[in-house]
Protein backbone atom coordinates (compact mmCIF):
# COMPACT_ATOMS: atom_id res chain seq x y z
CA UNK A 1 0.00 0.00 0.00
CA UNK A 2 1.45 3.75 -0.83
CA UNK A 3 1.74 6.51 1.80
CA UNK A 4 -1.06 8.77 1.75
CA UNK A 5 1.27 12.23 1.21
CA UNK A 6 1.20 14.44 3.67
CA UNK A 7 0.81 11.90 6.29
CA UNK A 8 4.31 12.28 8.03
CA UNK A 9 6.14 9.96 9.26
CA UNK A 10 7.53 7.76 11.87
CA UNK A 11 11.06 6.99 12.77
CA UNK A 12 13.57 6.28 15.24
CA UNK A 13 16.10 9.09 15.61
CA UNK A 14 20.34 7.83 14.43
CA UNK A 15 23.01 9.35 16.89
CA UNK A 16 26.14 8.92 17.81
CA UNK A 17 27.81 6.30 20.13
CA UNK A 18 30.15 8.72 22.35
CA UNK A 19 31.74 5.56 23.47
CA UNK A 20 31.74 3.22 20.08
CA UNK A 21 31.60 6.16 17.71
CA UNK A 22 29.08 3.90 15.77
CA UNK A 23 25.92 4.78 14.83
CA UNK A 24 23.10 3.55 16.74
CA UNK A 25 19.28 4.32 16.54
CA UNK A 26 17.02 4.86 20.05
CA UNK A 27 15.07 2.80 21.09
CA UNK A 28 12.24 5.51 21.12
CA UNK A 29 10.27 6.16 18.38
CA UNK A 30 9.60 9.50 17.17
CA UNK A 31 6.97 11.37 14.38
CA UNK A 32 7.60 13.80 11.99
CA UNK A 33 4.39 15.67 10.31
CA UNK A 34 3.97 19.34 8.65
CA UNK A 35 1.33 21.90 9.50
CA UNK A 36 0.90 24.63 6.99
CA UNK A 37 4.61 24.69 5.74
CA UNK A 38 6.11 24.05 9.20
CA UNK A 39 7.66 20.86 10.55
CA UNK A 40 7.11 19.43 13.49
CA UNK A 41 9.13 16.83 15.48
CA UNK A 42 8.13 14.97 18.39
CA UNK A 43 8.91 11.80 20.29
CA UNK A 44 5.91 9.27 20.69
CA UNK A 45 7.31 8.39 24.26
CA UNK A 46 6.95 4.41 23.52
CA UNK A 47 9.19 2.17 21.99
CA UNK A 48 6.29 0.25 20.23
CA UNK A 49 5.47 1.42 16.28
CA UNK A 50 2.02 0.93 16.92
CA UNK A 51 1.61 3.54 19.56
CA UNK A 52 3.87 5.89 17.61
CA UNK A 53 1.54 5.30 14.45
CA UNK A 54 -1.64 6.67 16.76
CA UNK A 55 -0.21 9.33 17.74
CA UNK A 56 0.87 10.03 14.28
CA UNK A 57 -2.61 10.03 12.99
CA UNK A 58 -4.13 11.56 15.88
CA UNK A 59 -1.62 14.57 15.36
CA UNK A 60 -2.46 14.82 11.11
CA UNK A 61 -6.13 14.56 12.23
CA UNK A 62 -5.64 17.68 14.88
CA UNK A 63 -4.03 19.63 11.98
CA UNK A 64 -6.72 19.13 9.64
CA UNK A 65 -8.71 20.29 12.18
CA UNK A 66 -7.08 23.00 12.87
CA UNK A 67 -6.32 22.09 16.71
CA UNK A 68 -2.46 21.94 16.56
CA UNK A 69 -0.86 22.34 19.59
CA UNK A 70 2.61 22.89 18.55
CA UNK A 71 5.80 21.27 20.63
CA UNK A 72 6.48 25.15 20.73
CA UNK A 73 4.00 25.67 24.12
CA UNK A 74 6.08 22.53 25.65
CA UNK A 75 8.82 25.32 26.76
CA UNK A 76 6.81 28.75 26.59
CA UNK A 77 6.23 29.55 30.28
CA UNK A 78 3.02 31.94 31.33
CA UNK A 79 5.85 34.85 31.84
CA UNK A 80 6.46 35.13 28.25
CA UNK A 81 2.89 34.96 27.33
CA UNK A 82 2.15 37.58 29.70
CA UNK A 83 5.28 39.96 27.85
CA UNK A 84 3.22 38.75 24.86
CA UNK A 85 0.05 40.23 26.08
CA UNK A 86 1.78 43.45 27.34
CA UNK A 87 3.23 43.99 24.30
CA UNK A 88 0.24 43.66 22.18
CA UNK A 89 -1.74 46.40 24.90
CA UNK A 90 1.33 48.45 24.11
CA UNK A 91 0.51 48.64 20.30
CA UNK A 92 -3.31 49.95 21.45
CA UNK A 93 -4.72 53.12 22.21
CA UNK A 94 -7.18 53.38 25.38
CA UNK A 95 -7.08 52.98 29.19
CA UNK A 96 -6.51 49.46 29.41
CA UNK A 97 -2.87 49.25 28.02
CA UNK A 98 -2.40 51.23 31.55
CA UNK A 99 -4.32 48.56 33.53
CA UNK A 100 -2.66 45.93 32.21
CA UNK A 101 0.71 45.48 33.89
CA UNK A 102 -1.44 45.43 37.32
CA UNK A 103 -4.10 42.87 36.21
CA UNK A 104 -1.01 40.92 34.44
CA UNK A 105 1.59 41.22 38.22
CA UNK A 106 -1.56 38.88 39.89
CA UNK A 107 -1.33 35.95 37.16
CA UNK A 108 2.06 35.85 37.05
CA UNK A 109 2.45 35.82 40.90
CA UNK A 110 0.36 32.75 41.05
CA UNK A 111 1.64 31.07 38.03
CA UNK A 112 5.40 32.10 37.73
CA UNK A 113 7.31 29.95 35.71
CA UNK A 114 4.66 27.53 34.66
CA UNK A 115 4.64 26.06 31.53
CA UNK A 116 2.16 27.53 29.30
CA UNK A 117 0.81 23.53 28.99
CA UNK A 118 0.68 23.15 32.30
CA UNK A 119 -1.67 25.35 33.06
CA UNK A 120 -5.08 23.22 33.28
CA UNK A 121 -8.64 24.19 33.86
CA UNK A 122 -8.07 22.79 37.04
CA UNK A 123 -5.21 25.35 37.84
CA UNK A 124 -7.09 28.17 36.66
CA UNK A 125 -10.35 27.55 39.01
CA UNK A 126 -7.29 27.28 41.89
CA UNK A 127 -6.29 30.37 40.95
CA UNK A 128 -9.83 31.88 40.96
CA UNK A 129 -10.05 30.21 44.82
CA UNK A 130 -6.60 31.97 45.37
CA UNK A 131 -7.84 35.19 44.76
CA UNK A 132 -11.42 34.85 46.38
CA UNK A 133 -9.73 34.15 49.24
CA UNK A 134 -6.98 37.28 48.97
CA UNK A 135 -10.25 39.32 49.05
CA UNK A 136 -9.98 40.26 45.46
CA UNK A 137 -13.31 41.99 44.42
CA UNK A 138 -14.93 39.76 41.83
CA UNK A 139 -14.98 42.36 38.87
CA UNK A 140 -11.14 41.97 39.14
CA UNK A 141 -10.94 38.32 39.05
CA UNK A 142 -13.51 38.27 36.05
CA UNK A 143 -11.04 40.54 34.28
CA UNK A 144 -7.79 38.89 35.19
CA UNK A 145 -9.53 35.64 33.67
CA UNK A 146 -10.48 37.39 30.42
CA UNK A 147 -6.99 38.91 30.45
CA UNK A 148 -5.89 35.36 31.08
CA UNK A 149 -8.02 33.90 27.85
CA UNK A 150 -6.49 36.45 25.81
CA UNK A 151 -2.57 35.68 26.52
CA UNK A 152 -3.32 32.31 25.73
CA UNK A 153 -5.23 33.99 22.18
CA UNK A 154 -1.85 35.46 21.33
CA UNK A 155 0.03 32.52 22.23
CA UNK A 156 -1.70 30.38 20.06
CA UNK A 157 -1.59 32.47 17.23
CA UNK A 158 1.57 33.01 17.49
CA UNK A 159 2.32 28.96 17.78
CA UNK A 160 3.69 29.25 21.30
CA UNK A 161 0.87 27.27 22.65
Amino acid sequence: MKKKRGSGLIYHPVYKDKRTGGQKKTATWWIQYSVRGKRFRESSGSSTRGDALNLLKQRVGEAAQGRVVPLLGKKTTMDELAQMLIDDYQTKEGKSRKRIRFTVAHLQEFFADTLAVDITGDRVRCYITYRARKKAPAGNINRERRVFKRTFSLGEKAGRH
